[in-house]
């Protein structure tokens, strides 16, 4: 038999209950969370001007290389021998991405080229990185310290583009050279590392500047085009 939901007394709810329900505290949303991925700004990905460039993906390849090369100088897990060679194989990767975008474009040739040395730079970091052979000052080296910051602020540039493959091959020459200095021992050498990362600092800072590269060599332009170009 059905009954009559309006006929039928329903029992009050208990005070107690109610007080209860009512003090309970509303759940807040949280906001959805973008994690930071390593080597590379979250921002990046969704900067549509990254987009449109051609070399976009290797720059960002390479940026993130080097970010791994920075934290291994860091930590120790590479000797200045090993970043050294590490850094001099980055720098012939900058310079094969400066003669592929010559033209301003990529071929899918000049793609896997630059796919094949950047997966061989990879295995070559993750080697160096995960073997026995340790800087074991490195953690209290205020030289090795400081070459770890100045290849991040690299990596940083090569991300964005505001450091060119021109610019990098130089820059990247300049951290092998200092890697190379470091192993070297005695005061002179430290003075001479020293004098190495100033200068390598003022290059990195001059070239991080957004709107101040050139991918080409200003001494091989034309009187009247080098003026123009120096001028803005």
């Amino acid at each position: 038999m059905r009954v009559n939901a309006l006929s039928t007394p329903v029992a009050s709810r208990p005070t107690e209950t109610q007080s209860l329900v009512a003090q309970k505290p509303a759940v807040e949303a949280k906001p959805a969370e973008i994690r930071q991925l390593p080597g590379r700004p979250v921002d990046s990905f969704f900067d549509p001007s990254l987009l449109k460039r051609p070399d976009a993906q290797t720059r960002a390849t390479q940026g993130d290389q080097l970010h791994d090369i920075a934290d291994g100088v860091r930590n120790g897990s590479l000797t200045e021998q090993e970043a050294q060679k590490l850094l001099a194989e980055q720098q012939k990767i900058a310079d094969a991405q400066k003669e592929a975008m010559a033209d301003g474009k990529l071929t899918l040739g000049e793609r896997l080229k630059l796919a094949m040395m950047q997966g061989r730079a990879g295995q070559n970091i993750d080697s160096a990185k995960g073997n026995s052979d340790r800087d074991v000052f490195a953690r209290f080296d205020k030289d090795a310290q400081r070459q770890a910051g100045q290849i991040d602020q690299l990596a940083n540039g090569r991300t964005s583009g505001n450091i060119t493959h021109s610019e990098a091959g130089k820059l990247i020459g300049q951290q092998a050279e200092i890697a190379g200095a470091r192993n070297n021992q005695g005061a002179l050498s430290e003075l001479v590392t020293g004098m190495k990362q100033s200068e390598a600092q003022k290059d990195l800072d001059r070239h991080s500047k957004p709107g101040t590269q050139f991918d080409f060599d200003i001494k091989n332009l034309p009187p009247f085009y080098m003026k123009a170009a120096i001028n803005g």
